[in-house]
């Protein structure tokens, strides 16, 4: 199936979702939810190694920019996740992001090295602590919709004998971050 058919059902399915939830009624928060943190991790959330600033918009949706260092220069994602079950210890969480998903980068090469750029649909969890409830940690699961030219670019430095090593991209990445609320 054509990735950018994939991409519009999943990001349709997503929509839905986040309309449904406005018109249920929120239970009684134990956690509260904070109008803003700002998180330091990595993955593409987080612009591969850097930060992450959250704008909690209602107790199910956020909107989020990260930026940080992939290992190519800067890379840049911005996105919205739908909380499943707001005010929890344990919060389970839908994202949907698009910036930075795919980097080459060539010791040596410096005409292969290319940032990628496209969406990203995630499934991750915030695990908040019991001391400081408007702190937590962040872990996601992270599907890049990495776009036929990155597909193209890699074939070729796959092809180059001058290229020794190469690793292929992952289908599923991981992200990792701790946030202070306030």
């Amino acid at each position: 199936m054509n990735r950018r058919i994939i991409w519009l059902i999943s990001l349709f399915s997503f929509l839905s979702i986040v309309v449904n939830a406005q018109f249920e009624i929120p239970e009684e928060d134990v956690y509260p939810e904070t109008n803003q943190n700002i998180g330091f991790g990595m993955g593409l959330e987080y612009g591969g190694l850097g930060g992450r600033v959250v704008l909690v918009t209602s107790s199910y949706v956020d909107l989020f920019g990260g930026v940080g260092f992939n290992f190519n220069g800067a890379g840049f994602n911005a996105g919205l996740s739908y909380r499943i079950t707001p005010g929890k210890q344990y919060v389970p969480y839908l994202s949907a992001m698009y910036g930075y998903n795919a980097v080459i980068a060539v010791e040596g090469l410096d005409e292969y090295d290319k940032t990628y750029y496209g969406p990203t649909l995630g499934f991750g969890i915030q695990l908040h602590t019991k001391k400081k409830k408007k702190n937590y940690i962040n872990a996601e699961l992270l599907v890049p919709f990495r776009s036929s030219e990155f597909d193209r670019d890699f074939e070729i430095v796959e092809n180059d004998p001058r290229v020794d090593i190469i690793a292929k991209p992952w289908p599923v990445l991981i992200g990792v971050g701790y946030h202070i609320g306030f």
